[in-house]
């Protein structure tokens, strides 16, 4: 039988809300960029999708703004009941695939009073962060703190051995790096 755990804020694996948000925006604003730019190149070959540049700049940003606030809320009960900020699994990962395109394919409907316009961006959104999102996989749980510092100290050994190997070999080593680096 499985235990209810409280969630607690002092969990070593608690992210806030709002760092979540902040975490999300800065990685969705160079996406929600590149696809900015890919359904203006695209306008400018189909002049029916063109709703202005001034316009796809301050949609660009609502849809930001407003889906990455969802897909926070969207996956915050499953970081709850992990009890670990990257949990996994198929729940956790549908609102980065899907929310962003929805809402961006909304918008630009309502915005051009086009269908193919809406159609376009949601498809254009969606490649975009398909891509990005089949390549850090969040349907696998990431790592823990603990594994994280884990994985720093095994990186930060081998490289200690690779200075001490090069020291013998007679290479000079940067004095920085040889600081960094001292037995304690």
């Amino acid at each position: 039988m499985i235990s209810n755990r409280t969630y607690d804020q002092s969990h070593p694996e608690y992210v806030s809300l709002s760092t979540a948000y902040v975490g999300h925006l800065m990685t969705s604003t160079l996406l929600a960029a590149l696809a900015g730019i890919m359904y203006w190149l695209l306008s400018l070959f189909f002049p029916a999708l063109n709703f202005g540049v001034q316009n796809l700049v301050i949609f660009i940003i609502a849809v930001v703004i407003g889906g990455e606030l969802i897909v926070v809320l969207l996956q915050r009960p499953f970081i709850v009941k992990a009890s670990h900020s990257d949990p996994g699994g198929w729940g956790y990962a549908l609102p980065e695939f899907l929310v962003l395109p929805c809402l961006a394919g909304v918008g630009a409907f309502l915005i051009s009073h086009q269908l193919a316009a809406g159609l376009v961006c949601a498809l254009v959104f969606f490649i975009v962060f398909g891509v990005v999102g089949l390549l850090s996989k969040p349907w696998k749980p990431g790592l823990s703190r603990a594994e994280v510092r884990e994985r720093y100290e095994q990186t930060k050994d081998m490289i200690q051995a690779d200075f001490v190997e090069e020291k013998y070999r007679g290479v000079e080593v940067n004095p920085l790096h040889r600081d960094l680096f001292k037995k304690r």
